[in-house]
């Protein structure tokens, strides 16, 4: 009996060490165990399914020993986890004399098993929802945050020492608290419904300045289904803007630049539905309203803050983290990091797209320290009489001003609010209002626009936001509204020679057009089927360009090395040279043009506009150039008739 025993023990501990190498169970999908009961039937089922589980005499069963597996000793035998058929109790009978382990408890054993300790826990496949900014969208439902101030009546309160102090009258107290209002109306805390009956999570670190806020009168007639017109916002917007700032000279008429900037602060207040946004950056002289318009914005758009140099980067990071509007008056040095503390420079230029975090270490108290990441994206705005540089200008519209002959509008002060022609705190409660009702309704038109705008890549994306603003105000009932601000952003790409600094890259590109529209440049060695310059050519161009267009533009700044590195970039091929000397030459076709063209937004020479350069577009003769392309002037004088039959157009290079 004994010796039959010992072979079954055998046989149970070969194939308990035959599952060596499983060391985990799959997971379902996860659950909450709500009792000991339901979290040890579980365990027990798992027991049981488990591919090492095998049925022993007398109601027991033996599993592999999953829960002290990676503590075994060489050449040491598992004698695995015990289970009671019949009581439903499990154990692990491990225990190792050379290390001294004891046997497993239920909750290495549970944890073996891919379940939670105890009862009452679940492993969540995500994070919870969270609301973390005063106007947030969180699984496709809008938020807001307002801090109301209540009066609440306490009828007995407990003391000092314990003892329950009863008031009669009830003793009043006035304090501000936090709410939470969604979009259909229904308001969380104190006032309202309790907190811990919404269905996400709130994480408001701080309040925003109580001038910014949804204001009591707003919230009231919120709940009580009060929606504001889009349309009539929309106009207060447009009124305000119009009375305070004059945009004579500026890039389009005056009433279009109040809609381009009425829809770019709407835009603030719908961040939550974007992926990207464009910064606004009013440009003048001294006087010409840089400071005015940027005041305009930060009153009118989402939680408007006007940040000089002093503001500390603290400050920056907390209103950035909550989405906040930053405007930046006279921010000529930002631009230069000699000039601008690092850690603020790097706030200011990262802001424009969805996702973008700063990592920082912040202070817990004793000496400890923890990794916080900031969210960056939020909407901003600069004024300066310096353009932006090129990393800025990318993500930048400049908006050039001019001193007004106005004046009243000279004279208008933005901070003197009896001056409005519309009452500056209700429209605020409008524009919460009116955001978080439509909020939800955003996301889609930034989709639309992308498919239905002319712009592409990077000439799109300050404007993507100021569009599905403008497509979704036409769907409301303010008809060629998109059309306007669509035709104004494809309008803006032309006259960004004279809104931002001059850029390489373009110059070279121009260079490349009107040498494709001469006969300045060598034809390629097989017969016409693009262009090759030299990178000496390209520079010489490149100054004329700069010297006609008058932009400025140091000669020494183009040098052959910065030259030959756009056009390496650009990806155009490079010839082998003749023994390895001699200038380096790059070969593009009309199609790289047209691509470049396209992508970066440049108006065609007026020779080269229409016309196809390769002989895969169009009808060729012997050697492969359009004769279309060609314009021949000859003088017919000088000419006869036999010198022009025996004209060979393969002596003529465009």
């Amino acid at each position: 009996m004994n010796k039959q025993k010992a072979q079954h023990e055998g046989r149970a501990n070969q194939m308990i060490n035959s599952e060596s190498n499983i060391t985990q169970v799959s997971l379902p999908e996860q659950k909450i165990f709500n009792s000991w009961e339901e979290l040890n039937e579980e365990a027990i089922r798992r027991i049981k399914n488990h591919s090492s589980f095998r049925t022993r005499r007398n109601n027991w069963g033996m599993m592999a020993g999953l829960c002290h597996q990676d503590r075994l000793q060489d050449n040491e035998k598992d004698k695995g986890v015990l289970l009671n058929l019949k009581t439903g109790a499990y154990s692990c009978r491990h225990k190792s004399r050379a290390s001294e382990l004891k046997p497993c408890d239920t909750a290495d054993i549970l944890n073996a098993l891919g379940l939670p300790s105890r009862p009452g826990i679940k492993i969540l496949n995500n994070a919870p929802p969270r609301i973390t900014r005063p106007l947030a969208l969180v699984n496709g439902k809008a938020f807001a945050a307002i801090w109301l101030f209540v009066e609440v009546q306490i009828t007995s309160q407990a003391d000092e020492d314990g003892k329950t102090q009863h008031f009669d009258p009830p003793k009043l107290e006035t304090k501000q608290t936090l709410h939470i209002m969604t979009e259909d109306g229904r308001l969380y805390g104190e006032a309202g419904l309790q907190l811990s009956k919404l269905d996400v999570d709130v994480k408001l670190r701080e309040r925003p300045t109580q001038n910014r806020l949804w204001s009591p009168n707003g919230v009231v007639a919120y709940q009580q289904k009060t929606r504001p017109i889009t349309a009539d916002v929309f106009r207060k917007v447009i009124d305000v803007v119009d009375h305070f700032i004059d945009f004579a000279r500026s890039f389009a008429d005056q009433r279009t630049m109040s809609e381009l900037v009425a829809c770019w602060i709407l835009s603030t207040w719908f961040l939550d539905a974007f992926n990207v946004v464009g910064y606004f950056w009013p440009n003048g002289e001294r006087g010409s309203g840089k400071s005015q318009l940027l005041n305009v914005l930060a009153e009118l758009s989402y939680l408007g803050q006007m940040v000089t140099a002093g503001g500390t980067f603290a400050t920056l990071r907390d209103l950035a983290d909550y989405g906040a509007t930053l405007c930046f008056d006279d921010a000529e040095n930002i631009s230069d990091p000699r000039k601008t503390d690092g850690d603020k420079r790097a706030l200011l230029l990262a802001g424009n797209r969805r996702g973008v975090t700063i990592p920082l270490k912040e202070s817990i108290g004793s000496n400890k320290w923890e990794t916080r990441y900031v969210n960056a994206f939020s909407p901003r705005a600069f004024s300066a009489i310096a353009l932006p540089d090129a990393t800025l200008a990318s993500r930048t519209i400049t908006i050039p001003l001019v001193r007004s002959g106005n004046q009243k509008k000279a004279n208008a002060d933005v901070i003197d609010l009896s001056r409005w022609p519309h009452e500056r705190d209700k429209l605020i409660d409008e524009l919460w209002g009116l955001s978080l009702a439509n909020l939800a309704k955003l996301p889609p038109y930034e989709n639309k626009v992308n498919d239905i705008s002319r712009l592409s890549g990077r000439n799109l994306e300050p404007w993507k936001a100021i569009l599905a603003v403008a497509l979704w105000l036409e769907d409301q009932g303010l008809t060629g509204i998109w059309q306007r601000m669509e035709q104004l952003a494809c309008d803006y790409q032309n006259a960004r020679q004279e809104l931002e600094r001059p850029d390489l890259t373009i110059l070279v590109i121009k260079a490349l057009c009107q040498y494709a529209s001469s006969a300045g440049c060598a034809s390629m060695p097989e017969a016409a089927k693009g262009w090759v310059v030299t990178t000496a050519d390209v520079q010489e161009k490149v100054v004329v360009i700069a010297q006609d267009e008058e932009l400025d533009l140091n000669e020494n700044e183009v040098t052959l090395e910065k030259i030959g590195r756009v056009l390496g970039k650009l990806r155009l091929p490079e010839l082998r040279r003749t023994g390895g000397k001699g200038s380096r030459r790059r070969s593009f076709t009309a199609d790289d043009l047209e691509r470049l063209k396209k992508t970066y937004s440049i108006q065609a020479e007026p020779d080269f506009e229409g016309h196809s350069l390769t002989g895969s577009t169009g009808s060729t003769g012997s050697t492969g150039i359009n004769e279309e392309v060609l314009e021949i002037k000859i003088e017919i004088n000088e000419i006869d008739e036999i010198e022009m039959e025996s004209l060979d157009l393969g002596e003529v290079t465009a």
